[in-house]
């Protein structure tokens, strides 16, 4: 029960009379007599006004009568104002039901303008909460590295935030109220202007483009800008978030010339590769023949360790002639041909096996479907032919030796083919080390190797945009595995 504490003495007398104490007042007749109680003590100040009133001049009384006027006017326009107010929410959310008895629509009305004020008290909170986090959010915005800009349809800024102030160097009257296009020098004319709001229009995600300010100091720079047309309440609007890119673009510069300098170098590489082989290539056709004129008509009266000598210096010029090759081959492993066509890999490989000859014997299995590729057939034979000769070569298993070619479905999205043998294996600290160049794992001589074909395969595969890697188990296999994406599948 509400405690009701009356402080006219006169009224707390008729209340006791006819009512008993004050705690056994009905609740419901609480605000009526709360309301009687201020209608006593505004009679109350009404009778000493009354009577200060009466000591008065008659030209002071005239004053304080116009005084309380305009306060009494004033009043009463406030009081229409919130009666005003009041029917409207009781109208939306209070309303009383006309059909019911008016005893009990009075009786409601106290009820109703309770809850009236706890509507008005709610949203005055609601109220606070929304300025609370609109200011959080202004104080995010200001925060920001990014530039958020909104201007009006025809160009004149409405608002910045603290980066676009620290950005150009004016304070924030400076720039509001003016046109984007005082800053942005992309926008030379009013035209230019109108031109972007019709792209934005046309562009309901918004658009991405460059632009470039100028600084209160004259200074230009780069902008990335992505900007939206907004239409609110009719009203165009255009908001802006733009960043300074002056770093990105000295980088594009940086990059730029690297990348020209990279490809004179590549070009001044294979000019050297392709000079070089042919330059060198001459003496060492010459040292053959000598060598073979030597063989010939010296056989009589060359020993053993004579022959000896002169078939290592023959397998020696052998073996730089393949070298000088393999240079030029890893000199073009990058370079297009654009001669791709649709390749059979098992026809390929069928021709590959059909003109190798081995001293041993030697098995090479092709256990499941390849695919048809879309490739430069030299580059994919270069493959295939570097992979299946290592896998000859470097086996130990005496005939008994084998290689077994499939394919997989380990890589999503790619082709994934396996070039698994029964040799030596590899191990794991030189699985990297074989795919760079002139790199061996055995003595050249032994094996008659260059060290440049697994690097040019390695080369080819990263040009493909694939990837080539080594699983193997010592004594027991080495498996070449490599992939390609598989948009280079052909479908007939």
């Amino acid at each position: 029960m509400i405690k009701l504490k009356i402080e006219n003495k006169l009224l707390k007398r008729q209340i006791r009379r006819l009512i008993g104490d004050e705690d056994h007042i009905p609740e419901h007749m609480i605000p009526f007599i709360e309301a009687v109680e201020k209608s006593y003590m505004h009679y109350e100040e009404d009778r000493k006004l009354l009577e200060r009133s009466m000591e008065l001049s008659s030209e002071e009384l005239e004053e304080a009568n116009s005084s309380l006027k305009e306060e009494s006017d004033r009043n009463n326009s406030l009081l229409f104002k919130l009666r005003e107010s009041i029917k409207e929410l009781s109208s939306i959310r209070f309303a009383v039901n006309e059909d019911a008895p008016v005893n009990e629509a009075k009786a409601e009305e106290g009820d109703d303008l309770l809850k009236i004020a706890d509507v008005i008290k709610m949203q005055t909170k609601q109220i606070k909460e929304v300025e609370e986090r609109l200011l959080l959010i202004q104080s995010l915005i200001d925060q920001s590295k990014d530039s958020l800009l909104i201007a009006s349809e025809d160009g004149t800024i409405t608002y910045v935030n603290e980066a676009v102030v620290n950005s150009l160097g004016f304070e924030k009257s400076e720039i509001i109220n003016n046109k984007i296009k005082d800053f942005d020098k992309v926008f030379k004319t009013d035209e230019d202007w109108n031109n972007h709001i019709e792209t934005l229009k046309a562009n309901p995600d918004g658009v991405i483009l460059e632009g470039e300010n100028e600084r209160k100091d004259g200074v230009c720079y780069p902008i990335e800008v992505s900007a939206r047309y907004m239409d609110f309440n009719g009203q165009g609007y255009v908001m802006a978030v733009s960043r300074d890119i002056t770093e990105r673009k000295k980088a594009e510069e940086q990059r730029i010339l690297l990348i020209e300098d990279l490809e004179s170098l590549n070009q001044e590489l294979k000019d050297f590769a392709y000079v070089v082989s042919h330059d060198l290539k001459a003496p060492l056709r010459g040292i053959e023949t000598i060598a073979h004129y030597i063989k010939t008509d010296y056989a009589d009266k060359l020993d053993d360790t004579g022959k000896k000598y002169l078939n290592l210096l023959s397998q020696r010029v052998m073996r730089m002639f393949k070298l000088i090759d393999g240079i030029l081959k890893y000199s073009k492993a990058d370079k297009s041909t654009n001669d791709e066509r649709p390749i059979d890999c098992s026809a390929l490989i069928n021709e590959i096996t059909a003109g190798i000859e081995t001293e041993r014997k030697f098995d090479i299995e092709i256990k499941s479907a390849l695919p048809t590729v879309v490739f430069e057939e030299t580059k994919l034979k270069q493959i295939f032919q570097n992979l299946i000769s290592n896998a000859i070569k470097y086996n130990n298993k005496g005939d008994e030796g084998k290689l077994e070619i499939y394919m997989d479905n380990e890589h999503p999205g790619f082709l994934s083919f396996n070039f698994k043998d029964n040799g030596a294996g590899i191990e794991e600290k030189y699985h990297k080390k074989i795919f760079e160049i002139f790199q061996t794992l055995v003595r050249k001589d032994e094996y008659n190797s260059t060290g440049v074909g697994l690097s040019i395969v390695k080369k080819i595969i990263d040009r493909a945009k694939g990837k080539i890697w080594i699983e193997s188990e010592k004594d027991k296999f080495t498996n070449f595995k490599f992939i390609l994406p598989e948009s280079l599948k052909y479908i007939s």
